[in-house]
């Protein structure tokens, strides 16, 4: 296993789950301990490797809309576009810092992790109680503005207006296939229908809670090889 190989499983769709791509990874860094040893220059950077691999998988995890978007960055526009599902919106304040338009990321034990309108789009983990709910009275959060502010706020406007775009867009049709077949016979006459629906099925999502298990499982695994 090398990183060439992943290249091209990726490119050829090969990998089912974003664990078997996390398993290839942990595979290079175990057969460069064997064969470079634990403490070598390239087993640091086989280690980094892993490091980058498991946070990029991470924020596929959180919001494959998001990750896509912000490593692509088709147009200045990128980060108003809705994701699927769509962000809870709010005005959340972080220290030394005035309320700011955000994005929620995740929710976990009363702490948001939010992504900031703006120019940086910086993210930020923030507790509950500097949480304000988008529809608030702007003069009630006392915010000074400044141009930064009124350029996140334009953000905002425009996340807005695109978000209200993709609900207002029709949900797509099933498609339906309908074949009638008629047999005379010299006093009957039978008609026969057939009906044919194409329905697309998203798989289940595994909860996350047997993906960290099922990640932590395998690195003791590796871990115990190097052992």
């Amino acid at each position: 296993m090398d990183l060439a190989t992943m290249e091209q499983k990726t490119t050829d769709a090969r990998y089912k789950t974003i664990y078997d791509f996390e398993i290839d990874a942990l595979t290079i860094v175990h057969n460069v301990v064997i064969y470079q040893g634990v403490h070598s220059t390239i087993a640091d950077m086989a280690r980094q490797m892993l490091r980058d691999c498991q946070y990029d998988l991470m924020e596929l995890e959180q919001c494959k809309d998001c990750y896509r978007m912000s490593n692509e960055k088709s147009d200045k526009y990128w980060f108003c576009k809705p994701c699927r599902p769509n962000h809870q919106l709010v005005y959340a304040k972080q220290k030394g810092f005035p309320y700011w338009p955000a994005k929620v990321i995740r929710v976990e034990n009363e702490l948001y992790d939010v992504r900031f309108f703006g120019s940086q789009h910086q993210r930020a983990v923030i507790e509950k109680s500097h949480i304000r709910p988008i529809s608030v009275n702007i003069h009630t959060l006392q915010v000074k503005r400044t141009s930064a502010w009124n350029k996140a706020c334009e953000e905002l406007k425009k996340h807005q207006e695109l978000l209200t775009q993709s609900l207002n867009e029709p949900e797509p049709r099933t498609n339906t296939t309908t074949t009638t077949t008629t047999t005379n016979t010299t006093n009957t006459t039978t008609t026969t229908t057939t009906t044919t629906t194409t329905t697309t099925t998203t798989p289940p999502t595994r909860p996350e809670s047997d993906m960290r298990s099922s990640r932590d499982e395998h690195e003791a695994r590796h871990t115990h090889r190097l052992r």
